[in-house]
Formats: C-alpha cells, sequence, structure tokens
C-alpha cells in the first residue's frame, strides 16, 4: 500500500522534525542516557520504515506525549536554562547574527515578492500596492492588527471582487474555493515616524476585477504633468477600518497599459513615474521590512506559497540526485560564490523548498533516505558560541572567511559533491539569471497609451 493513502508527505515531515528535535533535547536531558538516544532513534526510523508514524514508546516512557510544545518538552526532559552570558564578545556575535538575518529574510521576501509578480504577469492577474491605516475613532491600531480575523476579511471581500467577476455564485466561492483562487498578497507592518502608527504595506495580485477597475483613473487628461492619480478609488471602499491606498502597480508588463492605461505623472515633480521590470515590486515592498525592529512575532501576512510557484515547479521537474544538491550548503565560500553568481534564488529559500519536495518526492516512492532524514542535529550554534568565547571575532571577519568560519561547525551534507553541485545549480539559470533591470519610463504606442 502506497504511503499516500495513511500519511500525507506533510504528517510526515511534521512527525520527522518532532522526533528529531525530541531526540535532540534528549541529549542534552539529565534523565536519558545514550543508550535510550539509540534506542530512541531505532524505533523512529523503524516507523518511519513501516511508514506507521507511531509516537514513539521511548518518548512516552520519558513523559513525553506528540501534542507537548517544545518548551513543554524541555521541562519534561529537566533540560536546565542556558546561563546568561553577558560578555561583550557574545554579545557582538548575537548582534552580528541578528543583522545577518535581518538582511537574510528582507533578500528573501523581495525574491519571493518579485517571483509572485512575474507569476501574475505570466497568468494575466491584475497588480496592486495598497496601503491600509485604522482610524484611531474605529479601533486600536496595535490591538487590530494583532487580530488575523480582522484583515483575513478585507482578503475575503477582494477575493469575492474577483469570483463574482469570474461568474462563481457566492455558495460555490464560500463553501469550496480557497481566496488564494482568487487573490494572492503579500503586506508588512510600518509603525510610522513616531512609532505609534502602525499600518500596512501589501501588494496585491487579482486573479479579475470589475470593469470599473480597468478604467484609466487619468482617461481624458491630455497635460501629461496633470496625470497625478494612481489610485482605484472604487476598492478603497472595501476597507472598513479606516483609510485605504489602493494603487495600480504599474511596470513593464502590467496589464494596464493594454486597457488604455497612460503613465502617471509623480504628484511633486511632475515627471513621468519610471517603469520598471515586474520584479521591481520585490524592491519595493521590501524596503520596509528592516526599517523597525519591533518585537511582534508577525509583522508580515501573506497567502499560503506567495512567490514559489515558479521555483516549485521546477524543483519538481528534476531528478531526485539534483534535487538533493540543491539542499547542500556549498562546504567553500569559494564553491558558494559560484552557484550564487549562476542564478538569483537566495540560498535559504533555495535549500528549504529543495528539501520540502525532496522529502515529498521520497516519500512518495517509498525511498526515504534514513541517513539523511535521522542526521544527529549538529549543535551548531553552541559551537559557535564557544568558539566565540575562545577569542574568535566572527563580526571583524570579511564574509568568505565567516561563510567557512560557520562551516567548521556544521557537518558536511550527506553526499556531497561539487561537480553534482555546480551541475543542480546550473539548472536554474535560465529561469533566474541575473540580470540588471533598467527603466522603462517611455514607451509609444496609442493616444491613452504610455507617453
Amino acid at each position: 500500500m502506497s504511503n499516500n493513502a495513511n500519511h500525507s508527505a506533510y504528517e510526515a515531515a511534521s512527525y520527522v522534525a518532532n522526533c528529531r528535535s525530541t531526540l535532540a533535547l534528549m541529549e542534552r536531558s539529565p534523565l536519558v542516557t545514550s543508550e535510550e538516544i539509540d534506542a530512541a532513534t531505532s524505533e523512529v526510523t523503524n516507523h518511519l520504515v513501516e511508514t506507521s508514524l507511531i509516537y514513539p514508546r521511548a518518548f512516552t516512557a520519558l513523559g513525553l506525549n506528540p501534542d507537548m510544545t517544545y518548551h513543554g518538552r524541555k521541562t519534561a526532559l529537566q533540560i536546565p536554562p542556558a546561563k546568561p552570558d553577558v560578555s561583550e564578545a557574545v554579545r557582538r556575535f548575537e548582534q552580528h547574527m541578528a543583522s545577518l538575518s535581518r538582511e537574510a529574510r528582507k533578500a528573501n521576501w523581495q525574491f519571493r515578492i518579485g517571483e509572485e509578480a512575474v507569476w501574475a504577469v505570466e497568468n494575466g492577474w491584475y497588480p496592486f500596492f495598497v496601503t491600509l491605516t485604522v482610524n484611531r475613532e474605529r479601533a486600536n491600531p496595535f490591538d487590530l492588527w494583532k487580530k488575523t480575523e480582522v484583515w483575513q476579511d478585507w482578503i475575503r471581500a477582494l477575493a469575492w471582487v474577483a469570483a463574482e467577476q469570474l461568474g462563481y455564485s457566492w455558495r460555490e466561492y464560500k463553501d469550496k474555493l480557497s481566496t488564494r483562487n482568487f487573490v494572492r498578497y503579500f503586506g508588512t507592518l510600518e509603525f510610522g515616524k513616531n512609532q505609534d502608527n502602525p499600518h500596512m504595506h501589501f501588494i496585491v495580485f487579482m486573479r479579475e476585477v470589475p470593469p470599473t477597475w480597468k478604467r484609466c483613473p487619468n482617461r481624458n487628461i491630455a497635460d501629461p504633468s496633470r496625470r497625478i492619480n494612481q489610485r482605484c478609488l472604487e476598492a478603497e471602499s472595501l476597507w472598513p477600518w479606516g483609510w485605504c491606498d489602493f494603487r495600480y502597480f504599474r511596470h513593464s508588463q502590467d496589464p494596464w497599459a493594454p486597457l488604455g492605461f497612460v503613465t502617471p505623472a509623480h504628484k511633486e515633480t511632475l515627471a513621468a513615474i519610471p517603469i520598471h521590470d515586474p520584479r521591481s515590486a520585490g524592491a519595493y515592498v521590501g524596503k520596509y521590512l528592516n526599517k523597525e525592529d519591533k518585537p511582534w512575532k508577525y509583522r508580515t501576512k501573506n497567502s499560503r506559497g506567495f512567490g514559489l510557484d515558479r521555483l516549485k515547479n521546477h524543483l519538481q521537474s528534476l531528478r531526485l540526485e539534483l534535487l538533493h544538491a540543491l539542499t547542500w550548503r556549498p562546504l567553500k565560500h569559494s564553491s558558494h560564490l559560484s552557484v550564487t553568481m549562476t542564478h538569483i534564488v537566495p540560498s535559504a529559500v533555495l535549500r528549504s523548498l529543495a528539501k520540502s519536495i525532496l522529502f515529498s518526492r521520497q516519500w512518495a516512492e517509498e525511498a526515504l533516505d534514513m541517513e539523511m532524514w535521522m542526521q544527529p542535529n549538529s549543535h551548531a550554534y553552541p559551537k559557535m558560541l564557544k568558539s566565540v568565547r575562545a577569542g574568535q571575532k566572527p563580526h571583524r571577519m570579511d564574509s568568505a572567511d565567516f561563510y567557512d568560519w560557520v562551516g567548521q561547525h556544521l557537518p558536511a551534507p550527506h553526499g556531497y559533491c561539487d561537480h553534482t553541485l555546480d551541475l543542480a545549480h546550473s539548472t536554474l539559470a535560465f529561469g533566474w539569471s541575473r540580470y540588471r533591470t533598467t527603466p522603462a519610463s517611455k514607451i509609444s504606442g496609442l493616444r491613452h497609451g504610455y507617453t
């Protein structure tokens, strides 16, 4: 019987992740012996081979259960809290790692936003830039943005607009269809100049829009310097909590120009706004990602799988050997530099998605690589901290030395081969080659086209 008849790849991946993290905690617990860890590892492996996904008896014998949080498992295993290290060296290291993490997160989302914009062009969806602000007379913005249902109601309203234009009934839309079939979005919070006015910046792609939304807001304005209207006013009424700025996203391949939209002028300079490649959406929205360092856990909101469809389709077409190679972190900085010059896909996005698809395909084919998926935790971060305490100063290293220094604390990827690594990354060169975007601010044509 196929695995899929009993458990999905998602369920299996969640099972593996939970078991691996529990095994790593067992290594830190004063209650658990190395023999018990080996026995638990063997039991988990057997369950995966048999595709049963039964919660290991070795875990329940320690008082654990599958519904426990990570913190709950730490408590049950009596793992003592880490002693705070207030040394200057450790503080600088942690600040450096946090800075690199923010930069990587921004790069990942810029890529995914740009990817979604390209996907929208290929599939004929309509793009908008939106800013949502809360009227304090109606709600406290700090409270409202923490309520998931508020912005989801707005997304559902947009989705219903698209669904209705495509001929779906309310019952069909409500009972059977996901909003993702009609609207895709990414949003990030910004807190304002005085840090007291949280508002949301969205990029929204709609599968269809009403005919009235397809009318150029600058139609019948002959003077190009007076064509300063960029908003879709009819759409702004869908936000009931305050103010909405719902703008047409213009780029060199947008669907608006064929509908007769003229190039709008900048409100202050009165010059035509620059028209860039669709991927410019990533840079525009991405600039809001690191303006503040707020403690909120969920500063971004996005539709499921946003910006990953094109890359996912490519990875699913690769043979397993090449897909496996894309999960590897290159051993040396020179190899890392070589593959990153091949394409524009951020390494974190690529390795994470490749790993997910590899697991799904191996699970479906009943061919899980147990040595790979059950590889013990490397405890890389504690090792790096130990090195810092011994005198290393990673914040002073150049990028090459820092990359290789981190690699010293990581295990070599299972089955690593530089030739296979290069070959795998070369498959991304066509669809995601490195290039420089140039503005196309003037394209002649129709009377009401670009000017």
